[in-house]
């Protein structure tokens, strides 16, 4: 309800239709989810606070500064060199048992703050080296992200995984789902500063998979 793939939309705020007339799970401030729609909240927040567009504030205040020049949140039926299609098996293929079919983003569709963004592994782990670097953020702003809540979710800070491997702390998330066509896995050793990215444009769970394999190597490196 209230949503419409062929439908454009400029400001965060115009998604709310597809999810507010869905009850609360539990009350502010007494349990915590995941939640992508959440994410949609805070970017139309931050677009209300700072007067301009998510898009431009993203560019200007992530990509830029951690030199993320092949990253954007592109329109479906925008001409974007090396674009993937991603694949994914039919809604009624739960086993995953036929071919895989393509799917096209609709020509209007464009990601918003809570993921739908194209990058490149490259992309990937230079925003991950400035994050730590305290590029994006100062160290007092920083620090609550990738630091675990009490009582909240497990390996979880605010919008960041934070999971120890061989005793070090690695930060990062991933992004897809079941018939998304889309997977992917980024991760950071905080004390080294070692990095991967894996995307993919199948379904989940290769990345994870993946990465688990990648980091169990790279958490015992030396910096």
């Amino acid at each position: 309800p209230g949503w419409d793939g062929e439908r454009p939309f400029t400001h965060m705020a115009d998604l709310f239709p597809a999810f507010v007339h869905e009850p609360p799970i539990f009350a502010p401030g007494t349990g915590q989810r995941y939640s992508n729609e959440g994410f949609v909240v805070l970017g139309a927040v931050i677009e209300t606070v700072a007067g301009r567009s998510w898009y431009d504030l993203l560019a200007e205040q992530v990509y830029q500064p951690a030199n993320m020049a092949a990253s954007g949140h592109f329109r479906g039926d925008e001409a974007v060199a090396n674009r993937a299609i991603g694949y994914r098996y039919a809604d009624d293929d739960q086993f995953g048992l036929g071919e895989r079919l393509p799917k096209d983003p609709a020509r209007s569709y464009r990601g918003n703050s809570c993921g739908g963004g194209y990058s490149t592994v490259g992309d990937m782990t230079r925003y991950l080296r400035a994050l730590r670097a305290g590029w994006l953020l100062p160290p007092e702003a920083l620090q609550p992200l990738v630091t675990p809540q009490v009582g909240g979710l497990r390996d979880y800070g605010r919008g960041f995984f934070t999971r120890t491997v061989a005793g070090r702390l690695t930060v990062g998330h991933s992004g897809g789902g079941p018939h998304s066509g889309i997977d992917g896995d980024h991760a950071i050793v905080w004390e080294t500063g070692w990095s991967l990215s894996i995307l993919g444009n199948y379904d989940a769970p290769f990345a994870g998979d993946i990465s688990r394999d990648i980091m169990r190597w790279l958490a015992v490196q030396d910096a």
